[in-house]
């Protein structure tokens, strides 16, 4: 599989990442052609003709990444193709345009990242957006408030983009605080309210999304009783910081007290399954749909 990260900049230009293609085996030179045609040519990786426009990323199994820029009003045409002792792998011809429409970021922990105890799939992927967006998962699992905070400027304020139409940030983020960190309803809003602001003085859209059920106790008590305390705040004070919210708490499959021991939505009593990150995705798609502007 091949994933493509494409950054808008401030300046006219795209910063673009080809990055994580996987074989079932190990494979010995990554390599992709850019070209600005509608088909490029399939090329050997030793192929004579145009060598010098295939770019090699390397080699092994793993996740390779490399940048590129596109300057403004051109279109770029990508085609990568991996090879090992099986042959050739091509993926299919991906066109890059610039400007973009819509930015949306997803921002949060192993819950954002779609950990479901066995493998990620986060619920990035039962999205149905309008207008077709760019979106970029910046999660990092075990995050909390302040790790959002820490990093915010490095890893998702490059993404906003002066020429977008639109820049939403959606967060969630919360559990690590209460269930792991044992903080309080009150420590963890008031981080989360500060993030919210320091994003909004940068131009960013933000949803902030309610938290779910969460096993465990602290020394404040039930990790459930705790994020009920939690959600309510980001339900009465959410307009004062964010532009729309997503209130995954209200689910009650997922939201109730105690749904976290409900196997077909949890796994292990924190991460959601597959059915429970369509829940998620239904609420979020629905606060995204809201702003994304036609």
């Amino acid at each position: 599989m091949v994933q493509i990260r494409v950054v808008p900049q401030k300046t006219p230009e795209f910063l673009i990442e080809f990055r994580r293609f996987r074989l079932t085996e190990k494979f010995r030179f990554l390599y992709f052609y850019p070209d600005l045609q509608s088909n490029p040519l399939i090329l050997a990786p030793h192929g004579k003709k145009l060598l010098d426009s295939i770019i090699r990323i390397g080699s092994g199994k793993g996740e390779f990444s490399y940048t590129m820029f596109l300057e403004s009003g051109k279109s770029l045409y990508v085609k990568p193709f991996a090879v090992n002792s099986s042959g050739t792998s091509y993926g299919p011809v991906i066109n890059l345009s610039y400007p973009c429409k819509d930015i949306v970021v997803l921002e949060g922990d192993s819950r954002t990242d779609g950990y479901n105890c066995t493998r990620l799939n986060p619920y990035l992927n039962f999205l149905v957006l309008r207008g077709s967006p760019v979106i970029f998962k910046t999660s990092l699992g075990g995050s909390t408030t302040e790790d959002l905070a820490d990093r915010a400027e490095v890893f998702v304020d490059p993404i906003h983009s002066d020429v977008a139409r639109s820049n939403i940030l959606v967060v969630w983020i919360g559990v690590n605080d209460i269930a792991f960190h044992h903080r309080n309803a009150k420590t963890t809003f008031n981080n989360l309210r500060n993030y919210c602001n320091a994003r909004k003085s940068k131009g960013w859209r933000l949803i902030i999304c309610t938290e779910v059920s969460m096993k465990g106790s602290t020394i404040f008590g039930q990790c459930d009783k705790i994020r009920n305390v939690y959600n309510n705040d980001i339900r009465s004070g959410w307009n004062e910081f964010a532009d729309g919210i997503a209130d995954l708490g209200a689910n009650a499959c997922i939201g109730s007290s105690g749904a976290y021991k409900d196997t077909l939505y949890f796994c292990d009593g924190i991460h959601l399954t597959d059915a429970g990150s369509t829940l998620v995705a239904a609420v979020i798609d629905q606060a995204i749909n809201s702003l994304i502007k036609r």
